[in-house]
C-alpha cells in the first residue's frame, strides 16, 4: 500500500488454519497421531491465508485485522483533510514531522481533528489552528495509527461475510495453482473479485 509501513503486525487472521483447511477438504487431523504431527502442508495454507488477506486489503483499501501502520507524506495540505488510505483507523496514535532545522518533532493533539469515520476517516486541521511550517522532504511525515476491526469475536462478524469467502476461494486457487496462471481479472479469480467489488472503498492504494 501506498506510502504504508507496518510497525506492529496482526496475530489473528480473519480466516483459521481449520476454516481454510475445511474449505480445502483437508480432513487429516493431527490428534489422529500419537504423538501428534502437523499436517504437511500447514505452514503452506497458513501463508496462504495471509496471501489472501493482504491482497484484499489491498484491492478494497480496507484494513481486515488489527494492524499499527506508520503512513509517510510529504505535506500538510493546507484546510484540506488527510484521507488515511485505508479504513477502519481505530486510533491515530502520533503525527510527527521535520521542521525547518530538519529536527523532528511531535504534532500536539490540539491541532488537529481525527474522523474515525467507519469508511472515510480523516485528519483534520482543528478549528482556530494551523498546520506546522515543515521542510520540504519526502516522507517528512510520519503517521502512526491503528487500524481494523475487532476479529476475536467469533464469528468475526466485524467483518462482512462475503470478504471472507472470497479470501477462502482465493485460498483455494492458489492451492490449486501453486504456479503462474494467466487470464486472471485483477490478479484473481473473477468469482473473488465479484464477492469483494462491493465492499471496495477505493480503487486500490
Amino acid at each position: 500500500m501506498t506510502n504504508l509501513r507496518i510497525v506492529t503486525p496482526a496475530t489473528v487472521e480473519p480466516v483459521t488454519l481449520a476454516a481454510a483447511k475445511a474449505h480445502l477438504k483437508i480432513d487429516y487431523d493431527a490428534n489422529d497421531e500419537s504423538p501428534p504431527v502437523a499436517f504437511p502442508d500447514d505452514a503452506l495454507i497458513e501463508a496462504l491465508i495471509v496471501t489472501a488477506r493482504t491482497h484484499a486489503e489491498t484491492y478494497l483499501s480496507r484494513a481486515l485485522v488489527d494492524t499499527v501502520y506508520e503512513w509517510r507524506i510529504d505535506q500538510f495540505e493546507g484546510s484540506c483533510p488527510l484521507p488515511f488510505p485505508l479504513a477502519p483507523v481505530r486510533s491515530l496514535d502520533a503525527i510527527t514531522y521535520l521542521d525547518d532545522d530538519g529536527v523532528t518533532q511531535t504534532l500536539a493533539a490540539s491541532v488537529y481533528r481525527f474522523d474515525d469515520h467507519p469508511t472515510l476517516p480523516a485528519i483534520w486541521i482543528a478549528y482556530g489552528q494551523t498546520w506546522p511550517t515543515t521542510r520540504w522532504q519526502s516522507d517528512g511525515i510520519r503517521i502512526t495509527f491503528t487500524a481494523g476491526p475487532d476479529i476475536t469475536a467469533s464469528p468475526p462478524a466485524a467483518i462482512p461475510e462475503p470478504i471472507r469467502q472470497g479470501m477462502l476461494l482465493l485460498i483455494g486457487h492458489l492451492n490449486r495453482n501453486r504456479d503462474a496462471v494467466d487470464q486472471l481479472v485483477d490478479g484473481m479469480p473473477t468469482a473473488v473479485r465479484n464477492l469483494w467489488q462491493p465492499y471496495r472503498l477505493r480503487m486500490g492504494v
